[in-house]
This record gives C-alpha cells, sequence and structure tokens, in this order.
C-alpha cells in the first residue's frame, strides 16, 4: 500500500438510503483533495480492510497512484461495519447525512417494493421493512456519533442543510477536513454515477450539479409507520447535534475537545 501515497486519511459517510449521500459523494469526489465513487460494499473487519478500501478505488478510477489526501466510503447498511472501534482510529473521519422521514420513506419503501426485488430478492419488502430500515439505521448512526464523541472526528448534516444552506456546509465541511480547495455546487459523474448498486440510480444525480426543484412521486407512507420514522429522525438529530461539527457550531467549536453527550 505505500505505493498509493501513504499516509492516507479516510471518510465515512455514514447515513441512510435516500438521504442525498449519492450527490454529498460527487461534490465530496469533486474535490481534490478526496477520493471515492459511492458503496464500496467493503465489510470492515479491521484497518487490514481499509488497504482493501483504497485498492477498490484505485481500480475504479484506473490510477495507480492515488494523490488525494483522504479516500471515501459510504457507509448504509449496519452489517459493513463489523469493527466499530475504528471510528475512534485517529485517521478516520466520519460524515453523518440524515434526511426528514416524508422526503426519505416514500422513496426507501420504493426500493423495498420495486428495485429490492430486481437486484436484491432477498432484500425486498413493504412498509414494514422499509420504516424498520429507516428507524434502526438512524439508531445505528446515533451510537456511532455517541461512540465517537467529538466535533473534530466526526461532522453532521441534514439534506435540507445541503440543499439550502449550502454556502455554510461547503465553507465548514471544508474547514472540518482542512483541505485546502473550496467545495462547489457542479461535480464530475463517471462510470457509477445513476447505478443502483452503487448509489442513486435517479436522472437527476446525472445532472452534474446540485438540483434544487426534484420531484417524485412515491406510494404514501401510513401516520402510524411516518410517526415512528419521525421520532426516530427528532433522537437520531439530537445526538448528531451533540457530539459532532455541523454547519451550525462548527465554526464556533474548539477543534479537538471532545463533547460530552447529553
Amino acid at each position: 500500500m505505500k505505493l498509493f501515497r501513504p499516509p492516507f486519511k479516510y471518510l465515512f459517510i455514514l447515513g441512510h438510503m435516500r438521504s442525498g449521500s449519492s450527490l454529498l459523494v460527487h461534490l465530496l469526489n469533486s474535490n481534490p483533495s478526496v477520493a471515492g465513487f459511492g458503496e464500496a460494499i467493503v465489510k470492515y473487519h479491521s484497518r487490514a480492510d481499509l488497504d482493501t478500501l483504497v485498492l477498490k478505488v484505485a481500480d475504479f478510477f484506473k490510477e495507480s497512484r492515488l494523490p488525494q489526501q483522504y479516500i471515501m466510503d459510504k457507509l448504509l447498511q449496519d452489517e459493513l461495519l463489523i469493527d466499530r472501534s475504528l471510528l475512534n482510529d485517529a485517521d478516520i473521519y466520519s460524515l453523518f447525512l440524515v434526511r426528514k422521514p416524508e422526503e426519505a420513506l416514500p422513496s426507501i419503501l420504493d426500493i423495498y417494493e420495486n428495485k429490492y426485488p430486481k437486484v436484491a430478492p432477498a432484500l425486498a419488502g413493504g412498509e414494514k421493512e422499509a420504516t424498520d430500515y429507516y428507524v434502526n439505521r438512524l439508531a445505528t448512526m446515533a451510537n456511532y456519533a455517541q461512540q465517537i464523541n467529538s466535533r473534530q472526528k466526526a461532522f453532521m448534516m441534514t439534506y435540507d442543510d445541503l440543499i439550502n444552506r449550502t454556502p455554510d456546509v461547503f465553507t465548514n465541511m471544508q474547514e472540518w477536513l482542512a483541505v485546502p480547495d473550496p467545495f462547489t455546487e457542479a461535480y464530475k459523474t463517471h462510470e457509477a454515477t445513476g447505478r443502483l448498486v452503487t448509489g442513486d440510480w435517479t436522472e437527476t444525480i446525472k445532472a452534474g450539479r446540485i438540483v434544487r426543484d426534484e420531484k417524485h412521486k412515491y406510494k404514501p407512507v401510513s401516520a402510524e409507520s411516518m410517526q415512528r420514522a419521525q421520532e426516530a429522525y427528532d433522537t437520531c438529530c439530537a445526538a448528531l447535534r451533540r457530539t459532532c461539527g455541523s454547519a451550525d457550531v462548527s465554526s464556533k467549536m474548539q477543534v479537538g475537545d471532545p463533547v460530552k453527550a447529553g
């Protein structure tokens, strides 16, 4: 691995399906300091699996040597991070992304009912399975953040932040990662753009820029499931805000100081 440009830092995008993570990955990857293409589907049993990530990213971009500072992976499923203690390693940084249930849950349900039967039949399901995934994933993300417990090592944003407070998010994200080049709303597309397995499969992601007037029609979700999802969202956001840097607080924080969970 010394042939690739050690020592790397590693950036984990910790989100849930339909959180806007594909857009965020494209925006990050278009910065000269970050390399990653989406869900690398690496199971992290130990630090040795970080080498697997580097090799996958290098192979995807057909590079024999990666010059970037950060190597990025997107993790949307609990079973990928086997050894959660990796989140506390000095060279691993975690960026959390969450999206409100009224925007995310109907789209997740569409995946369970219409996409999974084609690509992963064992995962296919209905409203209960979609809601369980969303609720459980947000609980896991809250646990991750409480374990890291450092604004220096963890940064959070909502999808609303990314779309509606973009300049603040970009400025604070650049500060948090300590990269020299600013982030921009335009991004590069690549071979994985729009592919279901590696991320967002919709046409919107192929635009090469942030699209703010995106409209989709999905099957509605019951009030009971939506209430359960809303409670999970509120709990997760509260935990993330207590323990992570963000567009709201990172410019005011004392970098390097851990934050005690309330």
